[in-house]
């Protein structure tokens, strides 16, 4: 017998996503319009790469989650999902703490 998700799990999930991919969204506009600098290769390979990846793997939750699948295997795209989702928020966190870091660093040198 399939394992069933409570119910709302794929809207939960994707809502999420979403939340999350909103929140990266506002974070690299707010620090964008912040710096006073030009970005550097630094900034390249430690925020840009990782925001993409982060914003591509949330916005591959929703396509994933919601997936037609045959009637016994309907749990498994909650599961699937459930790893882009993990990638993204890492991601996301990873991207804001070295900013906050950075930042920290760039204020008391």
């Amino acid at each position: 017998m399939p394992t069933k998700h409570p119910d709302g799990s794929v809207t939960a999930l994707c809502s999420a996503a979403t939340a999350l991919f909103a929140l990266l969204v506002a974070f690299l506009g707010y620090t964008s319009f912040k710096s006073t600098g030009p970005w550097t290769w630094l900034d390249l390979f430690l925020q840009i790469i990782p925001a993409i990846l982060a914003g591509a793997s949330l916005v591959s939750v929703p396509i994933f989650a919601t997936r037609e699948r045959e009637v016994d295997a309907v749990a498994e795209s909650v599961r699937v999902a459930r790893r882009p989702f993990l990638l993204g928020a890492c991601l996301v966190a990873f991207v804001i703490f070295v900013w906050l870091i950075r930042d920290f660093i760039g204020h008391h040198e």
